[in-house]
């Protein structure tokens, strides 16, 4: 066990999720890394692996940061609880795609189970007070 933890850089588990990102930066030019090679380039017809390198494969850094950044604000303005902000976080080590019905049904299930809940809280609260 603790040799798969030191030695994590060679688990094939890790290079699909997150370490491929590497492998597919170093094929890439600037403006690639920075902006991405597009969603429908099949240049690269390797799979590219988690939600989260196929985010910043696709779309660079720049916009993949911007979209990871806009999914998490967006999940702070619906009450999320931290806890399951790590969750979300586990989906996107995941294969689903965020061009995919399931991804955004999962997001957007999260954020109106929270904002719903926390919005009972609020109404069962104001009427105990009352």
């Amino acid at each position: 066990m603790k040799e798969k933890i030191i030695g994590f850089q060679d688990n094939s588990s890790y290079l699909y999720r997150v370490g491929n990102i590497d492998k597919f930066f170093s094929l890439f030019n600037e403006n690639q890394i920075l902006f991405g090679i597009g969603y429908t380039n099949m240049d690269i017809v390797e799979n590219k692996g988690s939600t989260f390198s196929a985010l910043f494969v696709e779309h660079g850094i720049i916009l993949g940061g911007i979209f990871l950044i806009s999914i998490l604000l967006m999940l702070h303005y619906f009450k999320v609880k931290y806890y399951i902000f790590f969750l979300v976080l586990l989906l996107f080590m995941g294969t689903y795609m965020y061009s995919q019905i399931q991804f955004w049904v999962w997001i957007l299930s999260v954020c109106i189970l929270s904002f719903n809940n926390q919005f009972a809280k609020d109404v069962y609260y104001n009427e105990k007070a009352l």
